[in-house]
């Protein structure tokens, strides 16, 4: 029984360490928190793009030129050399 006892014992302990500190009011930031978040605020608000197929158009086109970059970097390392 002792046993038992210890391990209610030890576990309401834990209860009345760990209890405060999930209200530690952790949502109030100090000032450069608070200055960071504004500035990641307006930074998503900027690079918003509120039209999701331009975006969409616009990686493609990149892949694109990439893939005929890479190609032709390819062609020219078959090519043999000294000819």
């Amino acid at each position: 029984m002792g046993g038992v006892k210890t391990c209610i014992l030890l576990l309401l302990l834990t209860l009345v360490v760990i209890t405060p500190m999930t209200t530690a009011n952790i949502g109030e930031f100090d000032a450069v928190w608070q200055k960071r978040a504004e500035e990641a605020q307006k930074d998503a608000l900027e690079a918003y793009e509120p039209n999701p197929e331009l975006v969409t158009q616009e990686f493609n086109n990149e892949v694109n030129t990439m893939s005929l970059v890479r190609e032709a970097a390819d062609k020219e390392k078959a090519k043999p050399k000294g000819r």
